[in-house]
């Protein structure tokens, strides 16, 4: 008996066995993915799901995205998750944190998805801007979505830059018409794109998402460090900045 038929056979047993089935059976799907088992009789991962199991790609692999969330957690926290939907609502909670989400949500009662929601938002701190200062809730998906395309785009352009250095100082052939200019234009789109980066909530409007357009920020309630160090009022910065 191969290892993928000996987990399966542990699947077909828990689930007649009932209890604990959804842990088990998410577990050892888990085992099968990571460990390739699959590769002993099928094409890929989604035809076993869909020829040994009967459900589609998409589902295969939502199920494996929970072994990945079961995987890290203590074994005396098990128990108390009786849903996927339970184990989905963890891939929001940092997994240092999970285990503490999953006992206070325990302590209201049945573990759910939203009590876990609950529990998670409960134990996250607030979110500050660079300043100190809390940001507010209307802006905090804009400034974590600028936040990310800032980061994205700026590991982008470092990566150009040191690749375009390189060649450059290796002399390569290849980079017979690029010139020292290349690298300042680099240089200078770099720092644009820094602006990007949130840096402090607006000097002007506070992260007000009123409808009067914020000539500072741009209605986004944010704003950058340059614009945070050269347009926002000097006496306001040193009130941010004492705090």
């Amino acid at each position: 008996m191969t290892e993928l038929q000996k987990i399966e056979k542990r699947i077909e047993l828990a689930i007649n066995a009932g209890k604990n089935a959804m842990i088990a059976t998410i577990k050892l799907l888990g085992d099968v993915y990571e460990k390739k088992l699959w590769e002993e009789s099928y094409k890929s991962f989604s035809e076993y799901c869909e020829k040994r199991w009967h459900f589609s790609r998409i589902r295969g692999y939502q199920i494996v995205g929970s072994a990945e969330i079961l995987k890290l957690l203590p074994e005396k926290v098990l128990s108390a998750l009786n849903s996927e939907k339970a184990i989905a609502a963890l891939k929001d909670v940092p997994p240092d944190e999970r285990e503490k989400v999953i006992e206070k949500a325990s302590k209201s009662g049945k573990v759910t998805a939203k009590s876990i929601k609950k529990a998670a938002k409960d134990e996250t701190p607030p979110l500050l801007d660079k300043t100190g200062l809390l940001i507010p809730t209307a802006i905090e998906r804009d400034w974590d979505r600028s936040k990310d395309l800032a980061e994205f785009m700026l590991s982008r352009i470092s990566q150009v830059k040191v690749a375009l250095e390189k060649g450059m100082e290796d002399e390569s052939e290849i980079f017979t018409e690029v010139t020292n200019s290349t690298l300042s234009k680099l240089k200078y789109i770099y720092q644009d794109l820094k602006r990007l980066e949130p840096h402090a909530v607006c000097t002007s409007c506070q992260g007000s998402t009123s409808k009067e357009k914020c000539s500072l920020c741009g209605h986004r309630g944010f704003i950058s460090e340059f614009i945070y160090r050269n347009c926002s009022p000097e006496e306001t910065r040193k009130i941010r900045e004492a705090k």
